[in-house]
Parts: structure tokens; C-alpha cells; sequence
């Protein structure tokens, strides 16, 4: 960690790089959303590696501008080993630039899929790990309300770095609670509904990973609002698959946080002092019958008296393969092309909403960070 890395001064941003022209870019990206890129980029003056997210303001709509913004502000407050660091941020001609740190290990979403069924202390290490992330965002008085295993990053370690926070807001930001916001597969009733949404609502999606983690693939695979809505309704998790083996309390766990009122999910202490995490105590698998008769049954959430120990393992993931090293490019040039998906509005710049954004700018440029060296 850079011992000068402090504090963003007063009104001033590219602290540490004033400009683009300071980083060296790769030429392919390592990921593209919805209105961003990602792309490895190289500090030459020391070598070091970094994940630069890319937006170009002027081809989305103010409501995704808005979104950008909301990820910066979430970024200035946030400071944990569980979520990806933020460096510095670069705005050049309406494009802005997140330097982050990188994950080479890529998201979690991918090494779920390619690897065979993880076993259970691992599931375990990184569950109490996003558990982690998910609890210090919540202690900050925000919402995360677009919890995936694609927005959960790897690092070297195979350690969980949290990133992507568009759709957070602010608990003090009341008229936020209510929207639609998420991915399908991970969206609580109340989020689909578009009604009052809380921590829990996270919670709804915390149970949608952790389904993932043991069975790769989510409990609820719809694509629609429609689809959603009657697949949770339905109620029905398949908890027996071949090949795959998971405990009566890793069962009860999932269950508990995929109940459909949110009054009735457990809280993060909850969860973190459940006897799923409990390593003193022999968990046995439950068979066929039992997995189908627990998926069946609506329960009250009872915290049990387990400690929850977070050990780390060894790491028997192969060796990395060394990045690319990265060519000279022109960001500016990609962000022009390809940097958003809607067409700029002749009086974009005149739109109250676009105009109310600037101030929140300045308001965020005026904020000071502070990071823990």
C-alpha cells in the first residue's frame, strides 16, 4: 500500500495520477457491463498493476450518469480488506476513470463455474468473507441491493474483495428503499415488487450466493419479473442435486435467508453465529428425503450457540499466469466508440437532473478519505 495514500484533498481528485497519460493501458478489456469497461493499466514509474473502470458520461442516460456518481460517493466512505480498493478517479471530457485495485483471480461468478463442487470449508471461508464486506457496508449506513457472484471479485489468494456498488444508496436517502434495481436471479421479493427494501433485502441475496456456492447455479433462475415472482411463489428450492452434498444446517441456513417476508431472514450476526459455521461440531449431509422435506418447510429463524471461526486454507488453486504486459492505448479513443449504449440528448447538459448532478460532483470532490496504512 502507498504510504502517501492518505487522504482525497479538498476539491481536487487525480491525486496520485493527474491524468490517463500517467497509466499504460492494455488494449483488451479484462470485462465489460452495462455502460462500463474495465482494462489492466500499469503505474511505469512503479510497476504496479491496476484495474481502471471506464465510463463515458456523455452515452448514458442521467439516470446511469446518476449511478456513477452513487458508485463514487459509496467508494469515498467505504475502507475494508473485503472490498476492492479504490485509488484515485480521472474525469477527462465527460469520461471518468475508477482506479481500482485488481483482482486477478476474476469474479467469483467464473470460479464457481470452473472449478468441480467446492467443498464445504471452502464455501465456508468465503461465505464469512462476504459476509464480512456485506456487514461493514451495512455498518456504513448503506445498501448494497445488487449482491452477485459476478460483482464479487478474487484476488491472488483467492480472498473476496466486494465491488460494483451502482445500485447502493445511502439509508438516509429514503425515496431510494423503493426501486427495481438488481439482477433477477438475485432480487428479494420486495426489490421485484419495488417495495420498502432494508438490509434485509441483502440478506434475500447473501442466501441466493450461498445456494450458488454449493450447487452453481442460483435457486431461482428466472429472467423476467414474471418468471421471478412465480418461482418464488412456488417455493420450491431443489436441494438435491447428483453429485452434490450439503449439510441439514447448510440447508436450514439458505432456507432461513430465502424466506419470503424479510422480517423473518436473519440478521448477519445471525447468520455468522449459525452451527453452519461451526467447525467443532460433525455436520452431517442430508440425504435425498430430508433435503426435500427441509426445502419444504417455512421456518422461524432460530440463531443457534455456534462460534464462528473464519480459518484460513491452502490455496490449491494453480499457479497465476503472469498478465500480459500492457501496450499504449488511447482510453479515450475506446470510450468514444464503445463507452455507452444511448445516444446523447441535445439538451442533455440542460436537464435538471444533470444539473442537480454537478453539484452532487462538486459536493463529492469536496469530501475527504481517509485510508489506514
Amino acid at each position: 500500500m502507498r504510504s502517501e495514500l492518505r487522504a482525497f484533498p479538498e476539491n481536487k481528485r487525480g491525486m496520485l495520477w493527474p491524468s490517463t497519460k500517467y497509466l499504460s493501458f492494455s488494449p483488451t478489456p479484462l470485462g465489460r457491463g452495462g455502460y462500463s469497461s474495465v482494462f489492466q493499466a500499469t503505474d511505469p514509474s512503479s510497476g504496479k498493476i491496476y484495474a481502471v473502470k471506464v465510463t463515458n458520461l456523455s452515452k448514458i442516460s442521467a439516470a446511469d450518469e446518476k449511478n456513477v456518481m452513487k458508485e463514487l460517493d459509496a467508494y469515498l466512505h467505504f475502507s475494508h480488506q473485503r472490498i476492492i480498493r479504490f485509488y484515485d478517479y480521472i474525469i477527462e471530457n465527460r469520461v471518468i476513470f475508477f482506479i481500482l485495485e485488481l483482482a486477478t483471480k476474476g469474479s467469483l461468478y467464473s470460479h464457481i463455474r470452473s472449478q468441480p463442487p467446492l467443498p464445504t470449508s471452502e464455501i465456508k471461508r468465503l461465505f464469512s468473507q462476504i459476509l464480512e464486506g456485506v456487514a461493514y457496508v451495512h455498518s456504513r449506513d448503506f445498501l448494497i441491493r445488487d449482491i452477485k457472484s459476478a460483482n464479487i471479485l478474487l484476488d491472488e489468494n483467492l480472498n473476496v474483495k466486494l465491488c460494483d456498488f451502482g445500485w447502493s444508496c445511502h439509508t438516509k436517502n429514503i425515496e431510494l428503499w423503493t426501486a427495481k434495481c438488481g439482477t433477477y436471479p438475485y432480487m428479494s421479493p420486495e426489490a421485484l415488487r419495488g417495495t420498502a427494501q432494508d438490509t434485509s433485502s441483502d440478506i434475500w441475496s447473501l442466501g441466493v450466493i450461498l445456494y450458488e456456492l454449493h450447487f452453481k447455479k442460483e435457486p431461482f433462475p428466472g429472467t423476467t419479473e414474471e418468471q421471478m415472482i412465480r418461482l418464488i411463489n412456488n417455493g420450491n428450492i431443489n436441494y438435491s442435486v447428483p453429485g452434490v452434498s450439503i449439510s441439514r444446517e447448510g440447508i436450514a441456513l439458505i432456507s432461513s435467508m430465502l424466506q419470503v417476508s424479510p422480517r423473518r431472514r436473519p440478521t448477519i450476526k445471525e447468520i455468522i453465529h449459525h452451527s453452519f459455521f461451526d467447525s467443532a461440531k460433525k455436520i452431517r449431509a442430508a440425504s435425498p428425503s430430508e433435503a426435500i422435506n427441509l426445502s419444504k418447510r417455512t421456518r422461524l429463524f432460530s440463531p443457534s450457540t455456534g462460534l464462528f471461526e473464519a480459518r484460513r486454507i491452502q490455496d490449491l488453486s494453480p499457479a497465476h499466469t503472469p498478465l500480459r504486459s500492457p501496450i499504449r492505448f488511447d482510453p479515450m479513443k475506446y470510450a468514444e466508440e464503445y463507452g455507452g449504449t444511448e445516444r446523447q440528448d441535445k439538451n442533455f447538459m440542460k436537464r435538471p437532473k444533470v444539473l442537480a448532478l454537478s453539484a452532487d460532483i462538486r459536493k463529492i470532490e469536496r469530501k475527504t478519505l481517509r485510508f489506514g496504512i
